[in-house]
């Protein structure tokens, strides 16, 4: 029974882990599906959307509107990323482009760390942390409340991929470039857009779990490796694959 108990109480804490998980892994998600690449900069825009709000809330901004600008700082971040790095690297080989992710990863990541050093904060979560007890086991309101957030973007962004222009779009782009540009689809706008919605679920994810684990450049920046594999999981194209894979890797 204690054994039971023990694995129960370890599946909760997975439930509280894996939304974080799930959000970057999406983010990567989209970027993949809109360029072709794995991007191993999605550490590096959680922590960028972690120090915004982080900065914010220390400025006394509420934790609400600091984690919107936190989003935004993110989504930024990926649209710079694809308008100054892969958009001119769009004829490059894969491994050329992979690379240029990973250069751009430690270059946010040492300049942050400059400033901040490996200090560690605690930012304000936007939701209350009270303790809520399943068939004995414990999980906080707050990790509950961010599972399902991340269920209802996943499936946001299924819906999204599969019944808008926008979704067929990037699809039509993911199979074929040139074929997509002839029939007046803009492969630049698609990938400028899915790398900024990359950008700003990298961000969100990097805020969220900061608020619950606490925030420092080592354990924020570290979310890009349970992210890929939850992606990979996913085989970069499936939400709802990769949803499950974060629970997995999560729980884990």
């Amino acid at each position: 029974m204690l054994i039971v108990s023990t694995f129960w109480q370890f599946v909760l804490l997975g439930f509280g882990l894996c939304p974080a998980y799930v959000l970057a892994a999406q983010g990567t998600v989209l970027v993949y599906r809109g360029s072709g690449v794995v991007n191993f900069a999605q550490g590096s825009f959680g922590l960028i959307g972690a120090y915004v709000d982080l900065e914010l809330q220390n400025a006394g901004l509420a934790p609400v509107p600091a984690l919107t600008i936190g989003v935004l700082a993110g989504a930024v971040a990926g649209a710079l990323t694809y308008v100054v790095v892969m958009r001119r690297l769009a004829r490059a080989s894969q491994l050329v482009r992979i690379v240029a992710t990973l250069g751009l990863s430690v270059f946010i990541t040492q300049a942050l760390a400059l400033h901040y050093a490996n200090n560690s904060s605690l930012p304000s979560p936007i939701i209350s942390q009270t303790t809520i007890h399943i068939f004995g086991a414990h999980i906080s309101r707050y990790e509950l409340t961010l599972f399902i957030i991340a269920v209802i973007i996943t499936a946001a962004l299924w819906a999204a991929s599969k019944y808008t222009n926008f979704g067929l779009q990037t699809a039509a782009v993911s199979e074929n470039p040139r074929a997509a540009a002839a029939l007046g689809h803009s492969p630049d706008l698609i990938g400028l857009l899915n790398w900024t919605l990359g950008g700003g679920l990298g961000a969100l994810a990097g805020i969220l779990i900061s608020a619950d684990l606490g925030l420092s450049i080592t354990t924020t920046g570290y979310l890009l490796v349970p992210a890929l594999a939850a992606a990979l999981l996913g085989r970069f194209t499936s939400f709802w694959a990769t949803l499950l894979g974060g629970l997995i890797v999560a729980v884990g």
